[in-house]
């Protein structure tokens, strides 16, 4: 955060998610209820050497605690405003981050959904850096 925020915003600890895809499937991980405001800095994610192209995440802000595997999240897809694609895909090894800067109200939760349209399973590591709003 820059100074100019100082005394505006207390850190939270990432909302990291370490979990396995299984080969064609898509899941939804889902953090905690937030009880105040927060502020999403940016999103962190990497992908394995071995994805080719074939794990597709989404990062979603949703009041949903679970989702149907074949569902669309009720809420906002924080990439559907940053480019031409609203999700982020694995092309071989890569860490990366896409900066969001958007105010969450209360009582939301951080998602990402994760297809892998591989015939083996593949690992999602990502997460939101973020800030509860004071």
């Amino acid at each position: 955060m820059s100074s100019k925020n100082a005394g505006q915003y207390a850190p939270l600890p990432p909302a990291r998610f370490v979990e396995t895809v299984s080969a064609n499937t898509r899941s939804f991980y889902v953090s905690e209820r937030f009880k105040s405001e927060i502020f999403i800095n940016e999103i962190i994610y990497s992908f394995a050497a071995n994805t080719q192209r074939t794990l597709r995440l989404r990062f979603w802000v949703s009041d949903q605690q679970a989702v149907d595997d074949d569902a669309t999240p009720r809420g906002i897809n924080l990439l559907a405003h940053t480019g031409t694609r609203d999700y982020v895909v694995g092309d071989g090894e890569s860490n990366q981050r896409i900066s969001i800067n958007r105010k969450v109200p209360a009582g939301m939760r951080l998602m990402i959904d994760a297809e892998n349209t591989d015939s083996y399973s593949h690992t999602v590591d990502a997460g939101f850096d973020a800030a509860e709003v004071l």
